[in-house]
């Protein structure tokens, strides 16, 4: 009864208010500044990583992939990852002090 009319009446406020907007023009997206990457500096962070975790457990290596996780998701909204890349070369250069 009253729950159906109700929601017959929003669908029908929703349908008008999408038929008043036209297709012509859609919104504009928003502006992101760019992603800002040393590609030659990340290059040598993962042969560092690579050269460092040589004979590691599987324990140490899931430990080092927390660690680095945890500085990507720490810095994910920022677009310069200048400062991401230097907080993940401290941690691998200091990763032995955790084991």
């Amino acid at each position: 009864g009253a729950r159906e009319k109700m929601s017959m009446c929003t669908m029908s406020e929703q349908l008008k208010e999408s038929a008043g907007r036209t297709d012509k023009e859609p919104e504009p997206a928003p502006t992101h500044p760019p992603v800002v990457v040393d590609h030659q500096r990340l290059l040598v962070l993962l042969d560092m990583v690579v050269k460092k975790s040589e004979g590691y457990s599987v324990e140490q290596l899931e430990r080092l992939y927390s660690l680095l996780s945890q500085c990507i998701y720490q810095h994910r909204r920022e677009y310069d990852k200048i400062r991401l890349l230097e907080e993940m070369e401290e941690k691998i250069q200091h990763f032995d002090t955790f084991l």
